[in-house]
C-alpha cells in the first residue's frame, strides 16, 4: 500500500512538471507564429493573460502577493545580499529578494514534506524520522542557493572567456578613430553572449542620461568579474585624466592574453596529477589482468595438477 501511495505522488508530480513545461513550450511555439504571420487583431484581456507562461501568470503573482508578508522579517543587509546573487545569476526583473526567500521557504517546506511522506511509510524507526526531515528541510532550503551559485559562475566563466575578444575588438575600433561608445555599440552588434548582454545595458544606460563613469561601475558591480572590474577601472581612470583609451585598451588586451596564456600553462601542469587517479585505479588493474592474466592461469593450473 505505501509503494503504491509513493507511486502515485511521483506520477502527480511528473504530470505536473509536465504540464507546466508543455505550457512554457506552447507559449513559445505562439511566439514564433506571431513573429511569421503577426499579431492576432481583436484578442481579448483574457486571451492576453492566457498568452503569458505558467510561470508569469500563477507562480509569479503568488510570489508576489506572499513576499509582501515578509517583508518586516526581511533584514536590509540579508535583501542586499539576496539581491546580488540574483544579479550575478542574471534574474534581475524575473525575481526579487523576497520572493527569492519565499521560494526557498516553499522548496524547503515542500522537501520537508516529502521526506516526512517516505520516512513515515518505508522506516520502521521514529528516531530517524526527524533526522531525514531536517535533512529535507536544509537540502530545500539550500537548493536555490547552489542553483544561483552553479547559475552565476557559468555566466561569469562565459564573461572572462569573452573578454579578451571583446578588448581586441575595441582597441581595433577605437583606433580606427571610433568612440568608446561607439566601439561598444559596434561590439554590441558584432558579438553575443553575456558579456554582450552586459555592454548593452550598459549602453542604455549612458543613453538615458546616466554618467559613463556610473554606468561603468554598475557593469563591474552586476557581473563581479574581477577583469572587468579592472578594466573598467582603467577605463574610467584615463577618461578623468584625459589618457588615450586606446593604449589603454591595447595594454589590457595584452594582459589579458597573457593572463589566459598562464592559465593553459597551470591546467597543463596540473594534468599529469590529475590523471594519477584514474592511470593507478582503472587504467592499471585492467592492464594486469590483461598481462598477467594468462601467466597467472598457468601458475593456477601448474600447482592443481
Amino acid at each position: 500500500m505505501g509503494r503504491a501511495v509513493i507511486a502515485v505522488e511521483f506520477l502527480a508530480t511528473i504530470l505536473t512538471l509536465a504540464l507546466a513545461l508543455s505550457s512554457r513550450f506552447s507559449t513559445r511555439a505562439v511566439h514564433k507564429l506571431e513573429k511569421i504571420f503577426g499579431n492576432t487583431p481583436g484578442r481579448t484581456p483574457r486571451e492576453e493573460e492566457l498568452k503569458l507562461p505558467f510561470y508569469s501568470r500563477i507562480v509569479k503573482p503568488l510570489l508576489h502577493s506572499l513576499s509582501h508578508k515578509i517583508i518586516k522579517i526581511l533584514p536590509a543587509k540579508k535583501e542586499a545580499e539576496l539581491y546580488r546573487k540574483i544579479i550575478y545569476a542574471h534574474l534581475q526583473g524575473k525575481l526579487s529578494p523576497r520572493e527569492l526567500l519565499v521560494l526557498k521557504y516553499l522548496t524547503s517546506g515542500l522537501c520537508a514534506a516529502g521526506a516526512a511522506g517516505i520516512s513515515i511509510r518505508l522506516l520502521e524507526k521514529p528516531g530517524l524520522w526527524a533526522s531525514l526531515i531536517v535533512g529535507g528541510w536544509l537540502a530545500g532550503w539550500y537548493f536555490l542557493d547552489i542553483y544561483l551559485e552553479i547559475r552565476s559562475k557559468a555566466r561569469q566563466r562565459a564573461i572572462e572567456k569573452a573578454l579578451p575578444g571583446v578588448l581586441d575588438l575595441l582597441t581595433v575600433s577605437v583606433e580606427a578613430g571610433l568612440s568608446l561608445d561607439s566601439a561598444l555599440l559596434k561590439v554590441v552588434e558584432k558579438s553575443k553572449g553575456p558579456l554582450t548582454q552586459e555592454l548593452a545595458f550598459t549602453l542604455q544606460e549612458i543613453r538615458m542620461g546616466k554618467g559613463r563613469a556610473q554606468a561603468l561601475r554598475s557593469l563591474a558591480d552586476r557581473t563581479g568579474v574581477e577583469e572587468l572590474a579592472s578594466f573598467t577601472s582603467a577605463i574610467i581612470l584615463a577618461d578623468q585624466l584625459g589618457l588615450s583609451i586606446g593604449n589603454v585598451l591595447r595594454f589590457h588586451a595584452q594582459q589579458m592574453r597573457l593572463k589566459r596564456q598562464k592559465q593553459a600553462e597551470e591546467a597543463a601542469m596540473k594534468a599529469p596529477v590529475k590523471m594519477l587517479f584514474p592511470l593507478v585505479f582503472f587504467i592499471f588493474p585492467a592492464l594486469f589482468v590483461v598481462l598477467l592474466g594468462p601467466a597467472l592461469i598457468r601458475v593456477v593450473e601448474y600447482f592443481l595438477d
